[in-house]
């Protein structure tokens, strides 16, 4: 029996399932923050870009719905909020055709996949592909997990449904 969070079951489920995700290591949203900032765009003291990094993390390519580029710190929160709603999302095909976060969110996961991080939208992403891809996986987990409860029900999204293995579309049953 498994009793945690989806993101706790998907990390467990990486760690024992997926060898190349044994050296990863989960960024909390505090070191996310930090570490998209560092791998964006700073000036040096001659005002020159010199991040060798620079624009590995997609914000400072990015820009907001007027055009304007996103900045390294003012817009950090907002552009992190956004990959993880695009990330947990399942948008209409063709409906963010030029939309400059797509390529941003490219970046964002090469970074974390080069220097061996997950955020927890990447711990539900890695869990689906792993899921989807093994099929013996699968059916090791069909016969390890019969039953999942879930709590706060209305707040699963499609994606999560998919990681938590839940292929059902019926709403749960209330406890009376």
């Amino acid at each position: 029996m498994f009793v945690g969070t989806i993101h706790g079951f998907c990390l467990e489920l990486l760690k024992s399932e997926a060898p190349k995700f044994l050296k990863y290591e989960v960024l909390n949203e505090v070191q996310q923050g930090l570490f998209l900032d560092r791998h964006s765009n700073f000036l040096d003291r001659h005002s020159n870009f010199l991040d060798r990094h620079s624009k590995h993390s997609g914000l400072t390519s990015s820009s907001d719905l007027a055009g304007a580029t996103l900045k390294r710190y003012r817009d950090t929160p907002h552009y992190l909020a956004a990959l993880s709603i695009l990330r947990e999302a399942e948008p209409v095909e063709g409906a963010l055709n030029g939309c400059s976060l797509l390529d941003g969110l490219d970046s964002y996961r090469s970074l974390l996949d080069e220097h061996s991080y997950l955020d927890y939208s990447a711990i539900l992403e890695a869990a689906v592909d792993v899921m989807t891809n093994d099929e013996d996986l699968r059916s090791r987990m069909a016969e390890r997990v019969r039953y999942v409860i879930v709590d706060e029900y209305q707040d699963v999204t499609p994606f999560r449904r998919r990681s938590s293995g839940c292929s059902t579309t019926s709403a749960p049953r209330s406890a009376s």
